[in-house]
């Protein structure tokens, strides 16, 4: 009943033309749109570093040095300044893209300072910022933190100049 046509490759060339040719009876068309919400980045540079002055460590046991977050008075433990070397808490400034909430992080726990020149080590501790780790940036106005820690300097500490460095971290939403 039906007859068998060969198949040719002029055959199989003629239908895939036509099929891609074809043209739909009706098209259809709709408009899109591209939307990006773009922030300039965070920005935080520390502007001044902490620095617990210079002191004589306690004749025993283990004194303390306690910078203050606010830029208050330094307290001293056990351990007593030596002469009128300033001390400082660290200071950090930034900038945020109005509107923003910037969640700040500062150590934890502690921090070893190691003598230059040594191995000896002296730890700084119970580190506070003088805001409650939120800020609300309402402008594009610069805003700045200040850090302060608690240093423990025992008896048996030896001369020299200790060193040793923390993080702090700037997050913003």
């Amino acid at each position: 009943m039906f007859q068998r046509l060969p198949c040719t490759a002029f055959g199989v060339l003629a239908a895939a033309l036509l099929l891609a040719i074809a043209t739909p009876a009706i098209a259809a068309t709709a408009p899109g749109s591209a939307n990006l919400n773009l922030f300039k980045p965070l920005q935080l540079a520390k502007t001044t570093d902490m620095d617990f002055g210079s002191s004589f460590p306690p004749a025993t046991g283990t004194g303390t040095i306690r910078l203050d977050p606010n830029g208050g008075a330094t307290v001293y433990a056990g351990a007593t300044a030596a002469g009128a070397a300033p001390t400082s808490r660290a200071v950090f400034t930034g900038t945020a893209t109005r509107l923003s909430l910037v969640f700040l992080q500062y150590p934890a726990g502690s921090v070893t300072l190691t003598r230059v020149g040594g191995t000896e080590t002296l730890i700084a501790s119970n580190f506070t910022i003088d805001s409650a780790g939120v800020l609300r940036i309402v402008g594009t106005t610069p805003y700045a933190i200040g850090i302060g820690a608690t240093l423990s300097v025992p008896s048996t500490a030896v001369d020299g100049s200790y060193l040793g460095t923390f993080t702090v971290t700037a997050n913003y939403f």
